[in-house]
């Protein structure tokens, strides 16, 4: 009986022979290898995302990450970048099984998911080491969320109180409220006097000619210029 290793290379000495010793009519008689190398399509790189586009099957269904994996037919796949509770959509090869391409729900790529009986001991040690950073990461945001939201419920409830009156047994020395702003003062407004265009100033009373001059005093300075002298 043959060793894989013998098979496989006596596949690849037939296919070798196939390509390059059989001339093939409607390829003009030339070998197979000969066709290829005539043909004048511009050759170029494919990329990945085209590769698994083209060469893969795609799923009917989506598949939930366990901590033990993908479920895929009868085969557990893991993944370290796959979020355990999440469910993700999967292409594979038509017949092999050895991994599986793991993409989100929009199609978009997340990486390569081994079979995990298929792992040797090294790849299995490097998953479940990156698998425990991941959920000590998960850990933390999980911790830091509890906590701010602790935080906001306490103040929430220390505000509430406050609002509730002094008389409630409350330590309110850690609440800062904001200094009162005084209402602004109001000035008396001054009457003023209708305005009718006549000065209305106060004036004092002119003395009567009378009182402050000597009309005999005058008669005789100038009696001869007077009307009537």
């Amino acid at each position: 009986m043959w060793s894989m290793a013998t098979l496989q290379a006596a596949l690849t000495e037939v296919v070798d022979e196939i390509n390059t010793t059989i001339r093939v009519e409607r390829l003009g008689g030339m070998t197979r290898l000969e066709a290829y190398a005539a043909d004048p399509t511009e050759q170029r790189f494919v990329s990945e995302a085209e590769l698994r586009d083209a060469m893969l099957s795609p799923s009917k269904h989506t598949y939930m990450v366990t901590k033990s994996g993908i479920q895929f037919g009868k085969a557990h796949y893991v993944l370290p970048g796959a979020h355990v509770g999440k469910r993700y959509r999967i292409r594979h090869l038509p017949a092999g099984r050895d991994f599986i391409e793991v993409f989100t729900k929009d199609d978009e790529y997340v990486g390569r998911a081994w079979r995990v009986d298929r792992l040797s001991e090294q790849e299995h040690r490097a998953f479940m080491d990156a698998r425990s950073e991941v959920e000590r990461e998960n850990r933390a945001i999980t911790a830091g969320a509890v906590h701010f939201r602790n935080r906001v419920a306490a103040s929430a409830k220390r505000l509430d109180t406050l609002a509730g009156g002094p008389d409630l047994d409350t330590d309110t020395d850690d609440v800062v409220l904001p200094d009162p702003v005084p209402a602004p003062k109001r000035g008396r407004k001054r009457r003023t006097k209708p305005n009718t265009g006549k000065d209305n100033t106060a004036k004092a009373t002119e003395p009567a000619l009378t009182d402050s001059l000597d009309l005999g005093a005058l008669t005789e300075m100038f009696g001869d210029t007077l009307p009537g002298g």
